[in-house]
């Protein structure tokens, strides 16, 4: 089940937005959420959010990628999965016009890329604060 959350994720990033793949990434988040383990439960969070941001559901996005990206931070898990749920929180954030929490989030998410020494990382959350 989480294997298709995953595929749904990267097709719709790469081909476009399809129904059926919000649905797989709610039943993949789902269980990851009854596996208990931390880093897939982040990176279904990220994933999901990126579904609800398409949906123009907000709120939604920013509820999964803020747990996600603090899942992922306090299990060590790749910076890869802490990034993505911080963009989804970000984009979440500037198109709710939640903007005094959007500044903050996206200055730790500068810090953080430049404490890993990710600098495209680094660049996407600078650009997204221009």
């Amino acid at each position: 089940m989480r294997t298709r959350g995953y595929a749904a994720y990267w097709f719709a990033r790469m081909r476009g937005w399809r129904a059926s793949d919000a649905v797989a990434s709610a039943d993949a988040l789902a269980s990851a959420r009854r596996s208990g383990h931390p880093g897939a439960r982040a990176a279904h969070l990220g994933m999901h959010a990126y579904f609800a941001n398409l949906q123009s559901d907000y709120a939604a996005a920013a509820r999964h990628a803020a747990e996600g990206g603090a899942l992922a931070a306090r299990a060590g898990d790749s910076f890869f999965t802490h990034a993505l749920c911080r963009y989804q929180e970000c984009w979440a954030l500037l198109h709710g016009g939640q903007w005094g929490t959007l500044l903050a989030v996206l200055h730790e998410a500068i810090r953080a890329a430049e404490r890993n020494e990710h600098r495209p990382w680094a660049l996407v959350f600078t650009l997204v604060l221009a």
